[in-house]
């Protein structure tokens, strides 16, 4: 489960920190030995990665969609956060224990990895840059404070 501790620094700092967690929660329902683990763990993936997408897309997006060098990669990370929503919903409406849910989650987190990758190294690389420490220090408050809206509204 998600704990939040009140974070200082950047805003991108932050985002790779959740990437890893992401990443590990993706490990752990995998490594579930039942069906029902499986099925909370995911659970908890999704109720967080969606609360993280949104976040991302309403407080970082906007302030970077203008950019000519990394703006079109900004429209490329909207599409993959819609594939990573598109996938799980296909999990969300299959058995745990069906065959094929194992291998579409490990799927799907192979995804995550390629999208947190692909985001760390091209999107936050060139958006650090833009920012200075105090407005990247307001955009992780902003961000914060809409992921959390979002985990305890969803």
């Amino acid at each position: 489960m998600w704990i939040h501790a009140p974070s200082h620094g950047r805003i991108f700092d932050r985002l790779v920190e959740e990437h890893r967690q992401i990443v590990a929660m993706f490990d752990r329902a995998l490594a579930q030995p039942t069906p029902e683990g499986c099925a909370a763990a995911f659970a908890e993936i999704a109720h967080f990665l969606r609360a993280h997408e949104r976040a991302e897309e309403e407080i970082l997006y906007p302030e970077l969609e203008g950019s000519r060098e990394i703006g079109d990669h900004v429209a490329e990370d909207r599409r993959e956060h819609a594939d990573l929503e598109a996938r799980m919903r296909v999990l969300e409406a299959l058995p745990p224990d069906s065959g094929a849910w194992s291998p579409l989650v490990r799927d799907l987190r192979d995804a995550f990895v390629r999208h947190a990758a692909d985001e760390e190294q091209v999107l936050f690389a060139g958006a650090r840059t833009r920012f200075g420490d105090d407005r990247s220090e307001l955009l992780l408050i902003e961000y914060e404070m809409d992921r959390d809206l979002a985990l305890k509204h969803s």
